[in-house]
């Protein structure tokens, strides 16, 4: 972005519900386009780098996941930092089941650092932390086994 503008709040909440989308719609070159091709991006433990690499992981992450609904809210600039935003996620993930279908809800926050990238901006780090979980994927779970997301 030459002669770069300030981030903006519409331009940050822009990019993070197009990043749902993707994820909802398993657009997965939509969602490559929301990072930087030379992010960080670290979901809780995970670690990974460039948006090729973010793309990659979630497309296989929800290969089994037949149905899902991100939901992003309180979209916040943070004043000490001007290219740092948080955001909220409420995620519904439903697996299918013959017997019965699997649901795992989780919540967090996204802390993102934003880059400029041509005429737009686009996520340039980003830490995820679950704050809270409920339910699993695995349909083993509903008999006492610990069945986790991501």
């Amino acid at each position: 972005m030459t002669g770069a503008r300030p981030l903006a709040l519409a331009d940050a909440t822009e990019v993070l519900l197009e990043y749902a989308a993707a994820i909802d719609e398993r657009d997965w070159g939509r969602l490559h386009h929301c990072f930087t091709p030379d992010c960080t991006v670290r979901y809780d433990d995970r670690r990974l780098t460039g948006s090729t690499a973010v793309a990659e992981f979630m497309g296989r992450v929800h290969r089994r996941i037949q149905s899902t609904l991100h939901r992003i809210t309180n979209v916040r600039l943070d004043p000490s930092a001007p290219t740092a935003t948080t955001a909220y996620v409420d995620a519904i993930l439903i697996r299918r089941h013959p017997a019965a279908d699997s649901v795992l809800r989780v919540a967090g926050v996204y802390h993102d650092t934003w880059a400029p990238f041509g005429d737009e901006w686009r996520i340039a780090q980003r830490h995820y932390r679950t704050i809270w979980r409920e339910g699993s994927l695995d349909p083993a779970a509903s008999r006492g086994q610990d069945g986790r997301g991501f």
